[in-house]
C-alpha cells in the first residue's frame, strides 16, 4: 500500500506532450471551424441574389455563427456589422427561430446594445 505517488504518473515530459498536443486539437478545431465559416460564407453571398432569398440569410447565419466560434475578431465584426447595419441585424433576428438552440444563443449574445 505505501505507495503515494499521483496516478497517472506524470513527469514534466509528459506534461509538455500533453499541453502540445493539446495546443495542436485547439489549432486543428479553430483551423476547421474558420475554415468552414469560410466556405459557407462564400456560398451566402453567391445564394443570396437567387429566387430563395431566405437561403442566402440562412447560410450567412450559420457562416456567421462557424466564424464567430472559431475567431475572437469575427464576434467584434459581428458585433460592429450589426450595429452599422440594422437591416442585417433585423435580418438574423427573423432567421433566428429556424436554428439551433446554439445558434440562437449566439445571435443574442452579438446583438448590439441599445
Amino acid at each position: 500500500m505505501g505507495d503515494a505517488r499521483p496516478y497517472p504518473p506524470t513527469s514534466p515530459d509528459m506534461r509538455r506532450r500533453r499541453r502540445w498536443r493539446r495546443r495542436a486539437r485547439v489549432a486543428a478545431r479553430r483551423t476547421a471551424l474558420m475554415g468552414t465559416g469560410g466556405v459557407l460564407m462564400v456560398a451566402a453571398v453567391a445564394a443570396t441574389p437567387t429566387p430563395l432569398p431566405g437561403l442566402g440569410l440562412a447560410l450567412l447565419a450559420v457562416a456567421v455563427y462557424f466564424l464567430g466560434r472559431g475567431s475572437k475578431t469575427a464576434r467584434r465584426a459581428l458585433k460592429w456589422s450589426r450595429r452599422r447595419l440594422p437591416r442585417l441585424s433585423r435580418g438574423l433576428e427573423r432567421i433566428k427561430p429556424r436554428l439551433p438552440a446554439g445558434m440562437r444563443r449566439f445571435i443574442d449574445h452579438s446583438a448590439p446594445e441599445t
